[in-house]
């Protein structure tokens, strides 16, 4: 008996010591960002920190009140630069929400579910006045995971809480563990690439390739599916809004022409066409704005595989994007001005952005169909390289 005991005790006390060892090392190097602070960042040269968005938002929306909340994926984060806590302190948040606290919720390749939860938990920590909400075709894919470290009481306050031991428990995390490790892994001296360099014809056949071979991952294109399940997740959010009082706008991103021609390509056009008609019917039904901004207009013709380079995040004049999917800040924060009603810094065209109906969305993506013909007689070189059509990914 007294044998057992002994062992027993040390068994609990190698797991004790484990625990805490685990939440010692989590704490130390804090890879998700909630001592220190918000989302993945970049200083000039270097990659600083990799952080789970989805936990360091629910812990840092308590900190500070919140006026207004942008909710979105990475593309949000792209509309006003935010701090390192999530916060926004720049020169257009104060141009267009004077005195008032704004908080950017930006997710990497959020769905809308994580969305939902974002604004279930805002409205019951804060007296929020204003949302926007940026929701792109991928957030509406049923196969969109939730993500690494999602937990619902997280959001719903259950367990980021200001007492010390839940702010200790918040690092007893085996997911958090494995962060902790890639960030003491990781070459945080690899320089960013920020000069322009021009691409040969075979560099960018291989990135056209490369971009097309990742619209078949099962959670992106290859296996798209909006069930009502779904669109019950946005509902829910516009309702939780609405009955707080919130203002709510809903924003379809700014992509690239190209990242919509692969959209064609990969056979999802009439899912892009079931999207935006989910958007407009629930936007409707709560009375919320829907904008959708074409690809096709004279500020997002640029031929993004071109060059080489990084644009300056801090550049507010250049209309450009760093990839198909994720336009500058100047381009991004038109859009802002343009759906609060500001005038926008460059002339606008007329084709940038539409608000959507029930009764006109059909009309508007028969325009956008249009618009997609007539790019495609002047389209740049790079949609020559368009390699033949893949099997998708089977889908479960």
């Amino acid at each position: 008996m007294k044998t057992c005991k002994t062992y027993n005790i040390v068994i609990l006390g190698s797991i004790t010591v484990f625990l805490i060892g685990v939440m010692g090392f989590n704490f130390i190097n804090d890879p998700w960002a909630l001592r220190s602070g918000g989302q993945a960042q970049w200083d000039t040269t270097n990659y600083i920190d990799v952080s789970n968005e989805r936990v360091t938002h629910a812990y840092w929306m308590r900190r500070k009140p919140i006026d207004v909340l942008h909710i979105g994926s990475s593309r949000v984060r792209q509309m006003l630069n935010s701090g390192w806590d999530g916060y926004i302190n720049t020169d257009v948040a104060a141009e267009i929400y004077p005195e008032m606290s704004v908080y950017s919720a930006g997710v990497s390749g959020t769905n809308i579910h994580v969305m939902r939860r974002i604004a279930e938990h805002a409205v019951e920590l804060h007296d929020v006045q204003s949302v926007i909400m940026m929701i792109d075709f991928v957030s509406m894919n049923d196969a969109r995971p939730d993500g690494a470290g999602w937990k619902d009481e997280r959001y719903l306050g259950g367990r980021i809480t200001e007492t010390p031991i839940a702010v200790y428990s918040n690092f007893l995390s085996f997911e958090m563990a494995k962060s902790s490790w890639s960030k003491l892994n990781q070459d945080e001296k690899s320089p960013v690439d920020v000069t322009r360099k021009s691409r040969t014809r075979s560099q960018r056949e291989t990135l056209w390739q490369q971009a097309l071979v990742e619209f078949y991952r099962y959670d992106l294109y290859g296996c798209y599916s909006l069930s009502d399940q779904t669109a019950e997740h946005l509902d829910k959010a516009l309702a939780v809004l609405k009955q707080n009082n919130v203002d709510v706008i809903i924003m379809t991103p700014v992509i690239h022409s190209t990242l919509l021609e692969m959209v064609e390509w990969t056979n999802n056009w009439p899912n892009y066409e079931k999207f935006l008609h989910v958007l407009t019917a629930v936007g409707a039904k709560y009375d919320v704005p829907v904008w959708h901004f074409s690809p096709y207009s004279q500020l997002t013709s640029f031929d993004v595989l071109s060059e080489s380079h990084k644009i300056d995040s801090d550049d507010t004049n250049v209309h450009s994007f760093y990839d198909p999917g994720h336009a500058s800040h100047a381009l991004v924060s038109d859009a802002l001005r343009l759906v609060k009603g500001f005038k926008t810094r460059n002339d606008t065209p007329s084709d940038f952005a539409v608000k959507l109906l029930p009764k006109t969305v059909d009309g508007e993506l028969a325009k956008l169909a249009q618009s997609r013909l007539e790019f495609l007689k002047t389209a740049p070189d790079i949609l020559s390289l368009m390699p033949k059509r893949q099997p998708a990914d089977r889908c479960q």
